[in-house]
């Protein structure tokens, strides 16, 4: 049955600061009648009576949810889109808190909130963010699926080919009238200035001769150009990105695995054989029905070794198709410990010491596996002296 029961502990004291502080932890008892207690937080309170306790409990709203703010990280390629959205769903909460900090805070925490407030009553801010989200959503997919452990470079075009298909889908007019519409309704509805032109300035006649200088003639069309020039440098960039000679030369490689048709290219790999390849793929293809690499892998990985042993060249062109990362997200993983690990206060320690930590903090299930009492049974037996010093460790 359900846990439906529960009980509220509450105890108070102050800290450094001298601020009353308020620890709170729940306790329930699950199905096998055992009690558990779970700490929820410490709170900050205008009074410690038990009676302003259990109003400022009974008053918040049940089951409503509140989005944090999210800080951009700095390790990161590109902009998630929780942190546009937990803006743009808070808007008015977020123009509150600006408007109180500019003229509760301090003088250098004043000026900033006072210049962002002044920037967020713009509505030409809440386009630029929904334009944002609009753009970042499918990057932060294409991004989150390249980031598998798992992922081909086959996978990755195929994946980078569809997202290139969804951005080409949103440069029409259509498509950016209704992101402005969008925007126009949330600046009516909180009252915020409307989505104007920025001052036009015109060009010197060096650049632009005595031909008259191009206007928009509003701010639907200019910000319209801006969001088209926006999509076409994602376009440009995934050119750059993925249309390598590189990629190219594994494409023809899955050719060859997916439809038997041998190419120049296999002839580039000391570990292929393309006479061997060629009976083995024929007589693969005679016995199994695949699509991609990935299946490919998955049939030889349910192989018995006597039928694997059969396929070594297949297997072989697999594994240098999946070798190939399709990007280089494992790597940038250890920047984040990278920051948490040599910290101002810790800065000075030695290279190789700061590899070793690293290490250990990136494998830590690998770490807590290992055998203490035999490596250091290890360490003593290596020399008498050792053993003379510390003796038996068992």
């Amino acid at each position: 049955m359900p846990v439906v029961q529960f009980a509220i502990i509450i105890d108070g004291t102050q800290d450094i600061s001298g601020v009353e502080q308020e620890s709170i932890c729940v306790r329930s008892v699950d199905a096998d009648l055992q009690p558990k207690e779970e700490f929820l937080g410490i709170y900050q309170v205008s009074s410690t009576t038990g009676q302003n306790i259990a109003k400022n409990i009974a008053k918040s709203e049940h089951g409503s949810t509140f989005t944090s703010l999210k800080p951009l990280c700095p390790t990161r390629w590109t902009v998630r889109t929780p942190a546009i959205r937990s803006v743009l769903k808070q808007y008015e909460s977020v123009l509150m808190a600006l408007e109180e900090m500019a003229s509760c805070s301090s003088p250098e925490t004043s000026a900033k909130a006072n210049g962002l407030h002044g920037t967020f009553l713009k509505g030409n801010t809440v386009l630029g963010l929904l334009m944002a989200e609009d753009l970042m959503g499918d990057l932060e997919c294409l991004n989150t699926s390249l980031q598998l452990r798992k992922q081909t470079v086959s996978g990755m075009l195929e994946a980078v080919d569809h997202v290139k298909t969804s951005m080409q889908d949103k440069r029409t007019e259509e498509h950016f009238d209704v992101l402005f519409s969008k925007a126009t309704a949330v600046a009516t509805k909180l009252d915020l200035q409307p989505i104007q032109m920025p001052h036009v300035r015109k060009p010197t006649k060096r650049y632009t001769g005595q031909a008259a200088a191009h206007i928009h003639p509003d701010a639907q069309s200019l910000y319209r150009i801006q969001f088209y020039n926006a999509l076409d440098t994602v376009n440009t960039q995934f050119i750059e990105r993925f249309e390598q000679a590189g990629f190219h030369k594994l494409q023809q490689l899955e050719n060859v695995l997916l439809h038997g048709d041998m190419d120049k290219v296999v002839e580039e790999y000391p570990e292929l054989n393309s006479r061997l390849l060629q009976v083995q793929l024929a007589m693969f293809g005679a016995n199994y029905t695949y699509e991609t690499s990935s299946d490919v892998a998955s049939i030889i990985r349910e192989m018995v070794p006597e039928v694997r042993g059969l396929f070594g060249q297949v297997e072989a062109l697999v594994r240098l198709l999946l070798v190939v990362p399709a990007s280089s997200a494992e790597v940038e993983r250890s920047f984040s410990a990278l920051r948490r690990l040599k910290t101002w206060l810790r800065s000075s320690m030695s290279q190789t010491r700061l590899n070793n930590v690293a290490i250990c903090h990136v494998h830590q299930k690998k770490l807590d596996r290992l055998d203490l009492e035999g490596i250091c049974q290890s360490f003593i037996s290596a020399n008498d002296k050792r053993k003379k010093a510390f003796g038996s460790f068992a």
